[in-house]
Protein backbone atom coordinates (compact mmCIF):
# COMPACT_ATOMS: atom_id res chain seq x y z
CA UNK A 1 0.00 0.00 0.00
CA UNK A 2 1.55 3.41 -1.22
CA UNK A 3 1.43 5.74 1.30
CA UNK A 4 0.96 10.22 1.90
CA UNK A 5 3.13 12.06 -0.52
CA UNK A 6 6.17 13.76 0.95
CA UNK A 7 5.85 17.85 -0.43
CA UNK A 8 9.64 18.67 -1.86
CA UNK A 9 9.16 21.44 -4.60
CA UNK A 10 7.25 21.06 -7.38
CA UNK A 11 6.75 17.82 -7.21
CA UNK A 12 5.52 14.89 -4.64
CA UNK A 13 7.88 11.98 -3.94
CA UNK A 14 5.40 8.61 -2.85
CA UNK A 15 6.81 6.74 -0.28
CA UNK A 16 5.20 3.18 0.70
CA UNK A 17 3.15 3.07 3.65
CA UNK A 18 4.27 -0.55 4.40
CA UNK A 19 7.31 -1.72 3.22
CA UNK A 20 6.62 -3.56 -0.37
CA UNK A 21 9.45 -4.21 -3.37
CA UNK A 22 8.60 -3.66 -6.61
CA UNK A 23 8.62 -7.29 -6.92
CA UNK A 24 5.64 -7.25 -4.85
CA UNK A 25 4.27 -4.33 -6.69
CA UNK A 26 4.40 -5.88 -10.02
CA UNK A 27 3.26 -8.63 -8.57
CA UNK A 28 -0.56 -7.36 -7.50
CA UNK A 29 -0.37 -5.63 -10.63
CA UNK A 30 0.11 -8.40 -12.61
CA UNK A 31 -2.01 -10.34 -10.85
CA UNK A 32 -5.25 -7.91 -12.45
CA UNK A 33 -3.59 -6.70 -15.42
CA UNK A 34 -6.07 -9.30 -17.45
CA UNK A 35 -9.24 -7.67 -16.10
CA UNK A 36 -7.70 -4.02 -16.46
CA UNK A 37 -6.76 -4.96 -19.76
CA UNK A 38 -10.06 -6.17 -20.62
CA UNK A 39 -11.99 -3.01 -18.57
CA UNK A 40 -10.36 -0.77 -20.98
CA UNK A 41 -11.10 -2.38 -23.69
CA UNK A 42 -14.93 -2.10 -22.79
CA UNK A 43 -14.68 1.48 -21.94
CA UNK A 44 -12.65 2.14 -25.51
CA UNK A 45 -16.04 2.66 -27.82
CA UNK A 46 -16.63 5.70 -25.00
CA UNK A 47 -13.12 7.05 -25.12
CA UNK A 48 -13.32 7.36 -29.10
CA UNK A 49 -16.39 9.79 -28.90
CA UNK A 50 -13.95 12.42 -27.69
CA UNK A 51 -11.31 11.57 -29.56
CA UNK A 52 -12.85 9.54 -32.95
CA UNK A 53 -10.15 8.67 -34.51
CA UNK A 54 -9.55 5.35 -36.26
CA UNK A 55 -5.53 4.89 -36.31
CA UNK A 56 -6.02 6.45 -32.22
CA UNK A 57 -7.94 3.45 -31.79
CA UNK A 58 -5.67 0.95 -33.52
CA UNK A 59 -3.12 2.44 -31.38
CA UNK A 60 -5.61 1.65 -27.85
CA UNK A 61 -6.19 -1.42 -29.44
CA UNK A 62 -2.77 -3.12 -30.16
CA UNK A 63 -2.01 -1.76 -26.84
CA UNK A 64 -4.47 -3.66 -25.33
CA UNK A 65 -3.98 -6.83 -27.14
CA UNK A 66 -0.33 -7.15 -26.57
CA UNK A 67 2.50 -8.04 -24.02
CA UNK A 68 5.64 -6.88 -25.39
CA UNK A 69 8.60 -8.47 -24.06
CA UNK A 70 10.62 -6.63 -26.35
CA UNK A 71 12.15 -3.67 -25.16
CA UNK A 72 12.20 -1.60 -27.94
CA UNK A 73 8.86 -2.47 -28.60
CA UNK A 74 7.84 -1.56 -25.57
CA UNK A 75 9.68 1.97 -26.36
CA UNK A 76 7.76 2.23 -29.62
CA UNK A 77 4.63 1.26 -28.31
CA UNK A 78 4.76 3.98 -25.58
CA UNK A 79 5.86 6.58 -27.57
CA UNK A 80 2.55 6.13 -29.49
CA UNK A 81 0.41 5.91 -26.89
CA UNK A 82 1.77 8.87 -25.12
CA UNK A 83 0.92 11.16 -27.77
CA UNK A 84 -2.50 9.96 -28.29
CA UNK A 85 -2.99 10.40 -24.62
CA UNK A 86 -1.63 13.55 -24.59
CA UNK A 87 -4.16 14.47 -27.48
CA UNK A 88 -6.85 12.93 -25.45
CA UNK A 89 -6.35 14.97 -22.70
CA UNK A 90 -6.32 18.12 -24.81
CA UNK A 91 -9.77 17.00 -26.52
CA UNK A 92 -11.68 16.85 -23.29
CA UNK A 93 -10.58 20.31 -22.40
CA UNK A 94 -10.91 21.90 -25.98
CA UNK A 95 -14.44 20.43 -26.04
CA UNK A 96 -14.64 22.02 -22.22
CA UNK A 97 -16.72 19.13 -21.18
CA UNK A 98 -14.67 18.68 -17.35
CA UNK A 99 -14.41 21.08 -15.08
CA UNK A 100 -11.25 21.87 -14.32
CA UNK A 101 -9.38 24.49 -11.94
CA UNK A 102 -5.82 25.15 -13.15
CA UNK A 103 -4.59 25.87 -16.73
CA UNK A 104 -1.25 23.86 -16.16
CA UNK A 105 -2.39 20.69 -14.02
CA UNK A 106 -5.96 19.99 -16.47
CA UNK A 107 -8.46 19.00 -13.50
CA UNK A 108 -9.54 19.76 -10.04
CA UNK A 109 -6.55 20.33 -7.45
CA UNK A 110 -7.18 16.39 -6.78
CA UNK A 111 -6.46 14.92 -10.17
CA UNK A 112 -2.62 14.93 -10.16
CA UNK A 113 -0.34 13.10 -12.64
CA UNK A 114 2.70 10.65 -12.17
CA UNK A 115 5.36 9.34 -13.90
CA UNK A 116 7.94 7.11 -13.44
CA UNK A 117 12.08 8.21 -13.39
CA UNK A 118 13.66 4.59 -14.23
CA UNK A 119 17.26 5.83 -13.34
CA UNK A 120 15.93 6.96 -9.77
CA UNK A 121 13.42 4.25 -9.32
CA UNK A 122 10.91 6.29 -8.09
CA UNK A 123 7.06 7.54 -8.49
CA UNK A 124 6.24 10.93 -8.75
CA UNK A 125 3.34 13.36 -8.90
CA UNK A 126 4.13 15.88 -10.88
CA UNK A 127 2.69 19.47 -10.30
CA UNK A 128 3.50 21.43 -12.77
CA UNK A 129 2.29 19.75 -16.41
CA UNK A 130 3.32 23.05 -18.33
CA UNK A 131 6.88 22.38 -17.67
CA UNK A 132 6.78 18.30 -18.02
CA UNK A 133 5.01 18.39 -20.96
CA UNK A 134 7.54 20.47 -22.70
CA UNK A 135 7.48 21.59 -25.82
CA UNK A 136 3.83 20.21 -26.59
CA UNK A 137 0.91 23.21 -26.99
CA UNK A 138 -1.61 22.50 -25.41
CA UNK A 139 -4.12 24.87 -24.57
CA UNK A 140 -6.82 25.17 -21.98
CA UNK A 141 -9.89 26.55 -21.95
CA UNK A 142 -10.89 29.50 -19.17
CA UNK A 143 -12.21 27.70 -15.68
CA UNK A 144 -14.75 30.32 -15.68
CA UNK A 145 -16.98 29.42 -18.73
CA UNK A 146 -15.96 25.96 -18.87
CA UNK A 147 -18.19 24.21 -16.76
CA UNK A 148 -21.08 26.01 -18.58
CA UNK A 149 -20.69 23.60 -21.17
CA UNK A 150 -21.19 20.41 -19.83
CA UNK A 151 -24.67 20.26 -21.52
CA UNK A 152 -26.16 16.80 -21.26
CA UNK A 153 -25.61 13.76 -19.15
CA UNK A 154 -24.16 11.86 -21.83
CA UNK A 155 -21.68 14.05 -21.89
CA UNK A 156 -21.11 13.67 -17.94
CA UNK A 157 -20.95 9.89 -18.74
CA UNK A 158 -18.69 9.69 -21.52
CA UNK A 159 -15.61 12.30 -18.91
CA UNK A 160 -16.31 9.56 -16.19
CA UNK A 161 -15.52 6.58 -18.74
CA UNK A 162 -12.75 8.13 -20.21
CA UNK A 163 -11.46 9.62 -16.74
CA UNK A 164 -11.54 5.31 -16.22
CA UNK A 165 -10.22 4.27 -19.04
CA UNK A 166 -7.58 6.55 -18.05
CA UNK A 167 -6.41 5.27 -14.67
CA UNK A 168 -6.45 1.18 -16.24
CA UNK A 169 -4.05 2.61 -18.99
CA UNK A 170 -2.14 4.49 -16.10
CA UNK A 171 -1.92 0.89 -14.03
CA UNK A 172 -1.10 -0.97 -17.24
CA UNK A 173 1.75 1.86 -18.38
CA UNK A 174 2.86 1.72 -14.43
CA UNK A 175 3.50 -2.53 -14.89
CA UNK A 176 5.34 -2.26 -18.10
CA UNK A 177 7.95 0.64 -16.63
CA UNK A 178 8.31 -1.33 -13.62
CA UNK A 179 9.07 -4.35 -15.67
CA UNK A 180 11.29 -2.99 -18.20
CA UNK A 181 14.17 -2.02 -16.46
CA UNK A 182 16.27 -0.63 -20.08
CA UNK A 183 13.56 1.56 -20.76
CA UNK A 184 14.55 5.55 -20.85
CA UNK A 185 13.42 7.80 -18.76
CA UNK A 186 9.90 8.99 -20.09
CA UNK A 187 7.56 11.63 -18.50
CA UNK A 188 4.18 10.05 -18.99
CA UNK A 189 1.50 12.17 -17.66
CA UNK A 190 -2.00 10.17 -16.90
CA UNK A 191 -4.43 10.95 -13.92
CA UNK A 192 -4.32 8.98 -10.94
CA UNK A 193 -7.33 8.65 -8.49
CA UNK A 194 -5.77 10.64 -5.49
CA UNK A 195 -3.48 13.75 -5.75
CA UNK A 196 -0.58 12.54 -4.20
CA UNK A 197 -1.51 9.12 -3.66
CA UNK A 198 -1.38 5.88 -5.35
CA UNK A 199 -2.93 3.55 -3.24
CA UNK A 200 -4.76 0.49 -2.86
CA UNK A 201 -7.56 1.16 0.10
CA UNK A 202 -9.17 -1.96 1.88
CA UNK A 203 -11.63 -1.51 4.12
CA UNK A 204 -9.36 -2.08 7.29
CA UNK A 205 -7.91 1.39 5.98
CA UNK A 206 -10.77 3.02 5.56
CA UNK A 207 -12.23 2.51 8.84
CA UNK A 208 -9.01 3.21 10.67
CA UNK A 209 -9.33 6.80 8.92
CA UNK A 210 -13.04 7.82 8.98
CA UNK A 211 -12.60 6.78 12.83
CA UNK A 212 -9.53 8.68 13.46
CA UNK A 213 -11.44 11.59 11.55
CA UNK A 214 -14.39 11.39 13.73
CA UNK A 215 -12.78 11.34 16.66
CA UNK A 216 -9.69 13.62 16.21
CA UNK A 217 -11.55 16.03 14.24
CA UNK A 218 -15.09 16.63 13.70
CA UNK A 219 -16.23 15.70 17.10
CA UNK A 220 -14.25 17.82 19.29
CA UNK A 221 -14.79 20.68 16.84
CA UNK A 222 -18.37 20.77 17.92
CA UNK A 223 -18.18 19.85 21.68
CA UNK A 224 -15.48 22.68 21.68
CA UNK A 225 -15.85 25.47 18.83
CA UNK A 226 -19.60 25.12 19.39
CA UNK A 227 -20.64 25.80 22.66
CA UNK A 228 -22.52 28.16 23.69
CA UNK A 229 -20.68 29.68 26.90
CA UNK A 230 -23.09 32.26 27.85
CA UNK A 231 -26.33 30.95 26.67
CA UNK A 232 -25.97 27.79 26.62
CA UNK A 233 -26.76 25.30 24.21
CA UNK A 234 -24.96 25.73 21.08
CA UNK A 235 -23.65 29.02 19.14
CA UNK A 236 -25.67 29.21 15.88
CA UNK A 237 -22.79 30.20 13.51
CA UNK A 238 -19.05 29.61 12.77
CA UNK A 239 -18.50 31.73 9.37
CA UNK A 240 -16.42 29.89 6.45
CA UNK A 241 -12.78 31.25 7.87
CA UNK A 242 -13.49 29.61 11.21
CA UNK A 243 -14.41 32.94 13.04
CA UNK A 244 -17.03 32.50 15.73
CA UNK A 245 -20.64 34.77 15.32
CA UNK A 246 -22.10 34.97 18.65
CA UNK A 247 -25.12 36.97 17.74
CA UNK A 248 -26.07 34.26 15.36
CA UNK A 249 -29.75 32.57 15.41
CA UNK A 250 -29.89 28.91 16.20
CA UNK A 251 -31.87 27.36 13.77
CA UNK A 252 -33.58 24.06 14.55
CA UNK A 253 -31.51 21.64 11.99
CA UNK A 254 -28.52 22.60 13.13
CA UNK A 255 -29.39 21.48 17.11
CA UNK A 256 -31.02 18.79 16.03
CA UNK A 257 -28.54 17.30 13.75
CA UNK A 258 -26.30 18.17 16.36
CA UNK A 259 -28.50 15.81 18.77
CA UNK A 260 -28.51 13.10 16.29
CA UNK A 261 -24.81 13.23 15.60
CA UNK A 262 -23.46 12.70 19.64
CA UNK A 263 -26.50 10.52 20.67
CA UNK A 264 -25.21 7.84 17.68
CA UNK A 265 -21.27 8.74 19.28
CA UNK A 266 -22.11 7.76 22.25
CA UNK A 267 -24.20 4.46 21.61
CA UNK A 268 -21.02 3.42 19.23
CA UNK A 269 -18.20 4.92 21.17
CA UNK A 270 -19.38 5.16 24.83
CA UNK A 271 -17.71 8.03 25.49
CA UNK A 272 -18.97 10.19 28.75
CA UNK A 273 -18.65 13.55 26.83
CA UNK A 274 -20.38 12.62 23.21
CA UNK A 275 -23.14 11.84 25.93
CA UNK A 276 -23.05 15.30 27.81
CA UNK A 277 -23.11 17.09 24.34
CA UNK A 278 -25.99 15.09 23.06
CA UNK A 279 -28.13 16.35 26.29
CA UNK A 280 -27.01 19.35 25.79
CA UNK A 281 -28.46 19.10 22.77
CA UNK A 282 -31.89 17.33 23.81
CA UNK A 283 -32.26 20.10 26.37
CA UNK A 284 -32.09 22.83 23.76
CA UNK A 285 -34.34 20.69 21.17
CA UNK A 286 -37.00 20.12 24.04
CA UNK A 287 -37.03 23.21 26.21
CA UNK A 288 -36.29 26.20 23.24
CA UNK A 289 -37.13 24.56 20.13
CA UNK A 290 -40.41 22.65 21.14
CA UNK A 291 -43.49 24.86 20.78
CA UNK A 292 -45.48 24.24 24.17
CA UNK A 293 -48.45 25.84 22.79
CA UNK A 294 -49.16 24.29 19.63
CA UNK A 295 -47.01 21.63 19.32
CA UNK A 296 -44.27 21.27 16.20
CA UNK A 297 -40.56 22.57 16.28
CA UNK A 298 -39.48 26.60 16.03
CA UNK A 299 -37.49 26.90 12.72
CA UNK A 300 -34.88 29.03 14.59
CA UNK A 301 -34.33 31.00 18.15
CA UNK A 302 -32.16 33.80 18.28
CA UNK A 303 -29.31 34.25 19.61
CA UNK A 304 -30.54 34.20 23.13
CA UNK A 305 -32.59 31.35 22.79
CA UNK A 306 -36.16 32.60 22.36
CA UNK A 307 -38.18 31.95 19.50
CA UNK A 308 -37.50 34.05 16.30
CA UNK A 309 -39.45 32.33 13.67
CA UNK A 310 -41.50 30.16 14.44
CA UNK A 311 -43.02 29.21 11.16
CA UNK A 312 -43.38 24.35 11.21
CA UNK A 313 -41.48 23.25 8.47
CA UNK A 314 -41.75 19.97 8.62
CA UNK A 315 -38.21 18.81 7.30
CA UNK A 316 -37.04 20.39 10.66
CA UNK A 317 -39.41 18.45 12.98
CA UNK A 318 -38.25 14.88 10.67
CA UNK A 319 -34.99 15.90 12.13
CA UNK A 320 -36.12 16.45 15.19
CA UNK A 321 -37.41 13.07 15.72
CA UNK A 322 -34.25 12.25 14.18
CA UNK A 323 -32.47 12.71 16.98
CA UNK A 324 -34.41 12.52 20.09
CA UNK A 325 -35.00 8.80 18.92
CA UNK A 326 -31.55 8.36 18.44
CA UNK A 327 -30.94 9.71 22.03
CA UNK A 328 -33.70 7.22 23.09
CA UNK A 329 -31.93 4.78 21.06
CA UNK A 330 -28.06 5.20 22.92
CA UNK A 331 -29.48 6.26 26.30
CA UNK A 332 -33.42 4.19 26.98
CA UNK A 333 -34.56 7.94 27.78
CA UNK A 334 -38.08 7.96 27.64
CA UNK A 335 -38.53 11.47 27.75
CA UNK A 336 -37.10 11.29 24.45
CA UNK A 337 -39.42 8.92 22.93
CA UNK A 338 -42.28 10.90 24.35
CA UNK A 339 -40.96 14.05 22.58
CA UNK A 340 -40.52 11.74 19.38
CA UNK A 341 -43.85 10.27 18.90
CA UNK A 342 -45.68 13.92 19.81
CA UNK A 343 -43.46 15.40 16.67
CA UNK A 344 -44.69 11.65 14.73
CA UNK A 345 -48.31 13.03 15.32
CA UNK A 346 -47.50 16.48 14.22
CA UNK A 347 -46.36 15.04 11.20
CA UNK A 348 -49.32 12.65 10.60
CA UNK A 349 -51.72 15.30 11.69
CA UNK A 350 -50.69 18.59 9.94
CA UNK A 351 -48.52 17.56 6.79
CA UNK A 352 -50.02 13.95 5.42
CA UNK A 353 -52.29 14.75 2.71
CA UNK A 354 -54.75 11.40 3.35
CA UNK A 355 -56.63 12.43 -0.17
CA UNK A 356 -53.27 12.26 -2.57
CA UNK A 357 -50.95 10.63 -0.38
CA UNK A 358 -47.43 12.68 0.45
CA UNK A 359 -46.43 15.22 3.01
CA UNK A 360 -46.94 18.84 2.32
CA UNK A 361 -43.74 20.98 3.06
CA UNK A 362 -44.73 23.73 5.94
CA UNK A 363 -47.06 25.60 7.88
CA UNK A 364 -47.61 28.46 10.64
CA UNK A 365 -47.17 28.12 13.92
CA UNK A 366 -50.56 27.48 14.47
CA UNK A 367 -50.70 24.52 11.53
CA UNK A 368 -52.26 27.37 8.91
CA UNK A 369 -51.74 27.86 5.35
CA UNK A 370 -48.44 29.38 4.50
CA UNK A 371 -47.44 31.31 1.52
CA UNK A 372 -44.14 30.35 0.83
CA UNK A 373 -43.45 27.02 1.93
CA UNK A 374 -39.56 26.72 0.27
CA UNK A 375 -37.09 25.03 2.41
CA UNK A 376 -34.41 27.30 1.28
CA UNK A 377 -34.16 30.49 -1.11
CA UNK A 378 -32.91 27.97 -3.70
CA UNK A 379 -36.15 25.50 -3.65
CA UNK A 380 -39.29 25.93 -5.69
CA UNK A 381 -42.36 26.90 -4.03
CA UNK A 382 -43.91 23.75 -4.48
CA UNK A 383 -46.13 22.01 -1.41
CA UNK A 384 -44.18 18.51 -1.98
CA UNK A 385 -40.63 17.69 -2.97
CA UNK A 386 -38.23 14.96 -2.75
CA UNK A 387 -36.28 16.57 0.08
CA UNK A 388 -39.04 16.74 2.66
CA UNK A 389 -40.33 13.00 2.01
CA UNK A 390 -36.29 11.80 2.00
CA UNK A 391 -36.12 13.40 5.28
CA UNK A 392 -39.36 12.35 6.91
CA UNK A 393 -38.51 8.35 5.93
CA UNK A 394 -35.09 8.99 7.84
CA UNK A 395 -36.59 9.69 11.20
CA UNK A 396 -39.53 7.56 11.00
CA UNK A 397 -37.21 4.66 10.24
CA UNK A 398 -34.90 5.59 13.18
CA UNK A 399 -38.11 6.28 15.44
CA UNK A 400 -39.69 2.14 13.97
CA UNK A 401 -36.29 1.48 15.49
CA UNK A 402 -37.37 1.71 19.04
CA UNK A 403 -41.21 2.08 18.88
CA UNK A 404 -43.12 -0.99 17.10
CA UNK A 405 -46.06 1.16 15.56
CA UNK A 406 -48.38 -0.53 13.84
CA UNK A 407 -49.74 3.38 12.59
CA UNK A 408 -45.90 4.22 11.94
CA UNK A 409 -45.24 0.71 10.19
CA UNK A 410 -47.85 1.71 7.54
CA UNK A 411 -46.42 5.03 7.04
CA UNK A 412 -42.80 4.12 7.01
CA UNK A 413 -43.92 1.24 4.33
CA UNK A 414 -45.96 4.15 2.10
CA UNK A 415 -43.25 6.57 2.32
CA UNK A 416 -40.73 3.45 1.09
CA UNK A 417 -43.56 3.37 -2.28
CA UNK A 418 -43.50 6.71 -2.47
CA UNK A 419 -40.03 6.96 -3.41
CA UNK A 420 -40.13 4.32 -5.94
CA UNK A 421 -43.66 4.95 -7.01
CA UNK A 422 -43.98 8.61 -7.25
CA UNK A 423 -40.34 10.33 -6.73
CA UNK A 424 -38.19 8.30 -9.03
CA UNK A 425 -38.10 8.64 -12.52
CA UNK A 426 -38.51 4.96 -13.76
CA UNK A 427 -36.63 5.87 -17.06
CA UNK A 428 -33.54 7.84 -15.59
CA UNK A 429 -33.41 6.59 -11.87
CA UNK A 430 -33.02 9.86 -11.03
CA UNK A 431 -35.05 11.50 -8.05
CA UNK A 432 -37.15 13.99 -9.24
CA UNK A 433 -37.03 17.37 -6.86
CA UNK A 434 -40.46 19.05 -6.69
CA UNK A 435 -43.88 18.40 -7.27
CA UNK A 436 -47.30 20.10 -6.62
CA UNK A 437 -50.34 18.56 -5.22
CA UNK A 438 -51.29 15.68 -7.58
CA UNK A 439 -47.85 14.65 -7.87
CA UNK A 440 -46.85 16.39 -11.00
CA UNK A 441 -43.19 17.11 -11.50
CA UNK A 442 -41.68 20.52 -11.52
CA UNK A 443 -38.54 21.35 -13.17
CA UNK A 444 -35.92 18.98 -14.27
CA UNK A 445 -33.28 19.63 -12.15
CA UNK A 446 -30.94 16.57 -10.76
CA UNK A 447 -29.29 16.36 -7.50
CA UNK A 448 -26.54 13.98 -7.34
CA UNK A 449 -25.73 13.92 -3.85
CA UNK A 450 -29.97 13.09 -3.38
CA UNK A 451 -30.14 10.26 -5.07
CA UNK A 452 -27.00 8.51 -3.80
CA UNK A 453 -28.14 9.45 -0.15
CA UNK A 454 -31.87 8.53 -0.84
CA UNK A 455 -30.21 5.28 -2.03
CA UNK A 456 -28.61 3.78 1.22
CA UNK A 457 -31.69 5.89 3.25
CA UNK A 458 -34.47 3.82 1.29
CA UNK A 459 -32.59 0.38 1.65
CA UNK A 460 -32.25 0.62 5.52
CA UNK A 461 -36.06 1.68 5.84
CA UNK A 462 -36.76 -1.53 4.39
CA UNK A 463 -34.36 -3.40 6.50
CA UNK A 464 -35.61 -1.95 9.61
CA UNK A 465 -39.35 -3.03 8.69
CA UNK A 466 -37.57 -6.28 8.54
CA UNK A 467 -40.02 -7.67 5.69
CA UNK A 468 -38.40 -9.91 3.15
CA UNK A 469 -40.44 -8.85 -0.16
CA UNK A 470 -40.02 -5.23 0.11
CA UNK A 471 -36.63 -5.91 0.29
CA UNK A 472 -36.68 -7.99 -2.68
CA UNK A 473 -39.28 -4.97 -4.41
CA UNK A 474 -36.69 -2.30 -3.44
CA UNK A 475 -33.64 -3.96 -4.53
CA UNK A 476 -34.03 -3.23 -7.62
CA UNK A 477 -34.50 0.75 -7.67
CA UNK A 478 -32.13 1.34 -4.96
CA UNK A 479 -29.43 0.09 -7.00
CA UNK A 480 -31.23 1.93 -9.91
CA UNK A 481 -30.79 5.79 -7.53
CA UNK A 482 -27.18 4.93 -7.12
CA UNK A 483 -25.98 4.18 -10.52
CA UNK A 484 -28.16 7.16 -12.07
CA UNK A 485 -25.73 9.24 -9.14
CA UNK A 486 -23.10 8.05 -10.80
CA UNK A 487 -23.31 10.09 -13.80
CA UNK A 488 -22.34 13.07 -11.36
CA UNK A 489 -19.26 11.23 -9.97
CA UNK A 490 -16.18 12.08 -11.32
CA UNK A 491 -13.21 9.44 -10.66
CA UNK A 492 -10.06 11.52 -8.52
CA UNK A 493 -12.67 14.66 -8.29
CA UNK A 494 -15.92 13.47 -5.90
CA UNK A 495 -19.93 14.12 -6.98
CA UNK A 496 -20.72 17.28 -8.41
CA UNK A 497 -23.31 19.00 -6.79
CA UNK A 498 -26.29 19.07 -9.41
CA UNK A 499 -27.40 19.61 -13.04
CA UNK A 500 -30.58 20.95 -15.10
CA UNK A 501 -30.59 19.59 -18.26
CA UNK A 502 -33.58 21.46 -19.87
CA UNK A 503 -31.38 24.84 -18.99
CA UNK A 504 -27.99 23.17 -19.94
CA UNK A 505 -26.52 23.93 -16.70
CA UNK A 506 -24.31 22.24 -14.30
CA UNK A 507 -23.38 23.28 -10.99
CA UNK A 508 -20.11 21.41 -10.29
CA UNK A 509 -18.79 22.10 -6.86
CA UNK A 510 -17.63 19.61 -5.03
CA UNK A 511 -20.21 19.82 -1.64
CA UNK A 512 -19.33 18.58 1.89
CA UNK A 513 -22.42 16.94 2.65
CA UNK A 514 -22.56 15.32 -1.21
CA UNK A 515 -19.01 13.79 -0.90
CA UNK A 516 -20.14 12.32 2.34
CA UNK A 517 -23.40 10.87 1.34
CA UNK A 518 -21.81 9.38 -1.97
CA UNK A 519 -18.94 7.13 0.47
CA UNK A 520 -21.78 5.89 2.11
CA UNK A 521 -23.61 5.08 -0.82
CA UNK A 522 -21.52 3.36 -2.29
CA UNK A 523 -20.01 1.11 0.83
CA UNK A 524 -24.06 0.71 1.10
CA UNK A 525 -24.24 -0.75 -2.58
CA UNK A 526 -20.89 -2.80 -2.27
CA UNK A 527 -22.41 -4.41 0.85
CA UNK A 528 -25.50 -5.23 -0.18
CA UNK A 529 -23.77 -6.57 -3.73
CA UNK A 530 -20.28 -7.40 -3.42
CA UNK A 531 -19.36 -5.05 -6.34
CA UNK A 532 -15.73 -4.06 -5.90
CA UNK A 533 -16.23 -1.13 -8.20
CA UNK A 534 -18.64 0.71 -5.61
CA UNK A 535 -15.98 0.19 -3.01
CA UNK A 536 -13.54 1.61 -5.27
CA UNK A 537 -15.81 4.73 -5.69
CA UNK A 538 -16.62 5.14 -1.96
CA UNK A 539 -12.90 4.76 -1.08
CA UNK A 540 -11.78 7.31 -3.99
CA UNK A 541 -14.10 9.99 -3.08
CA UNK A 542 -13.08 9.71 0.64
CA UNK A 543 -9.57 10.24 -0.66
CA UNK A 544 -10.63 13.39 -2.19
CA UNK A 545 -12.80 14.25 0.82
CA UNK A 546 -9.48 13.54 3.08
CA UNK A 547 -7.11 15.83 0.51
CA UNK A 548 -9.54 18.55 -0.24
CA UNK A 549 -12.63 18.72 1.83
CA UNK A 550 -11.17 18.36 5.72
CA UNK A 551 -9.89 21.54 7.19
CA UNK A 552 -6.31 19.88 8.55
CA UNK A 553 -5.86 23.55 9.92
CA UNK A 554 -8.63 24.98 11.41
CA UNK A 555 -11.21 21.56 11.89
CA UNK A 556 -14.09 20.15 10.44
CA UNK A 557 -14.91 20.39 6.82
CA UNK A 558 -14.84 22.91 4.06
CA UNK A 559 -18.53 23.67 2.45
CA UNK A 560 -17.16 22.57 -0.82
CA UNK A 561 -14.75 22.94 -3.12
CA UNK A 562 -15.48 25.19 -6.09
CA UNK A 563 -15.82 24.11 -10.23
CA UNK A 564 -12.71 25.95 -10.35
CA UNK A 565 -11.20 23.65 -7.60
CA UNK A 566 -10.50 26.79 -5.07
CA UNK A 567 -11.46 26.36 -1.47
CA UNK A 568 -14.96 27.95 -0.78
CA UNK A 569 -14.18 29.91 2.73
CA UNK A 570 -17.53 32.14 1.92
CA UNK A 571 -20.27 29.48 3.19
CA UNK A 572 -20.39 28.69 6.49
CA UNK A 573 -18.35 26.22 8.21
CA UNK A 574 -21.43 25.98 11.19
CA UNK A 575 -24.34 27.29 10.57
CA UNK A 576 -28.13 26.20 9.52
CA UNK A 577 -27.25 24.24 7.21
CA UNK A 578 -23.99 22.95 7.90
CA UNK A 579 -23.81 20.56 10.53
CA UNK A 580 -21.80 17.60 11.90
CA UNK A 581 -24.86 15.08 10.51
CA UNK A 582 -23.26 14.05 6.73
CA UNK A 583 -19.59 14.03 7.91
CA UNK A 584 -20.03 12.50 11.15
CA UNK A 585 -23.09 9.94 10.16
CA UNK A 586 -20.58 9.03 7.06
CA UNK A 587 -17.88 8.20 9.42
CA UNK A 588 -20.30 6.38 11.88
CA UNK A 589 -22.30 4.20 9.21
CA UNK A 590 -18.64 2.70 8.25
CA UNK A 591 -17.34 2.50 11.82
CA UNK A 592 -21.07 0.50 12.36
CA UNK A 593 -20.86 -1.49 9.16
CA UNK A 594 -17.26 -3.04 10.17
CA UNK A 595 -18.56 -4.44 13.49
Amino acid sequence: MLGPAKHTGDRSELVFRKKLTVEQIRGELYRHLPDIRRGAASLLPHVLKILPSYKDELIFTDFLHTVPDNPSHTRRMFDKIQFVLLMLVKRISELRLMPLHDMETVSLRQRSYFCKDITHKRLFCGSNIAKSLGRSKVNFASAETRTSYMSSRTNIQIINKTCTFLTFICIIIGFHLLTDSDCPQLMLYLPVIHNSYLIIMDRHTLLQEVTEELEKNILPFWAEKMADRTEGGFLGRISGTGRQIPDSPKGAILNARILWTFSAAYRLLGKQEYLEAATAAKREIIDRFYDPVHGGIYWSLDSKGNPSDTKKQFYAIGFAIYGLSEYSRATGDREALEYAVRLFDCIEQHSFDKEKNGYIEACTRDWGEIEDMRLSDKDANERKTMNTHLHILEPYTALYRIWKDDRLERQLRNLIYIFTDKIMDSRTGHLRLFFDDDWNPQGDTVSYGHDIEASWLIWEAATVLGDKKICEKVLGPVKMIAEAASEGFIPGQGMIYESETSKGKIDADRHWWVQAETVVGYYNLYSLTGDSSAFDKAADCWKFIRAHIIDHDGGEWFWSIKADGTVNTEDDKAGFWKCPYHNGRMCMEIIERNR
